[in-house]
């Protein structure tokens, strides 16, 4: 049986590149470890933090696998368990990467998903926080430094009468 062909676009081109870097000369492939490292961040980054709006223009099955994922994250207080993400899924987290790793400013597609400016950051960004705070992303280029800190590091607006961070002053 002949597989359909893929009408999203955004994930044809993913195809095509990751397709490039994997036929390199070893030396190309020290460069693209960078991209590698980038869609791998914001993959994880996608499962934690987008919704199934964030990807217009994608496959109906890739949407709707992950609208299911979603939904069943928002069950689990301590975020998605990615693991059980299934290939459509992994599908949906590298097309929402790949948005941001690409686009022309990373920092301003990223914030379309999660607002880094408000304070108290969004409860959502908890877990990805915490994943992050024990294992940071690995080799991410230098365009989603600004990205990974804001996850990373909570700017909460306030402090308990002792002067220390209130928990829950990180997040809604």
């Amino acid at each position: 049986m002949q597989a359909p062909d893929l009408q999203d676009r955004l994930l044809a081109y993913l195809q095509r590149l990751l397709d490039s870097h994997l036929s390199s000369t070893r030396q190309e492939l020290v460069h693209a470890r960078g991209d590698f490292a980038d869609l791998a961040a914001m993959a994880e980054f996608a499962l934690f933090l987008a919704a199934p709006e964030h990807l217009d223009g994608a496959d109906p099955v890739v949407v709707q696998s992950f609208a299911e994922f979603s939904r069943r994250s928002a069950l689990t207080h301590g975020g998605p368990i990615l693991e059980e993400a299934e290939p459509m899924v992994r599908t949906a987290g590298l097309r929402i990467a790949s948005q941001i790793v690409f686009s022309d400013n990373p920092w301003a597609t990223a914030r379309e998903i999660a607002d880094f400016a408000s304070r108290p950051l969004a409860s959502r960004a908890r877990p990805l926080h915490e994943a992050w705070l024990k294992r940071p992303p690995q080799d991410t280029t230098e365009r989603l430094a600004r990205i990974v800190r804001s996850v990373r590091i909570a700017a909460p607006s306030t402090r308990g009468p002792d002067g220390r961070i209130l928990e829950r002053a990180l997040y809604e």
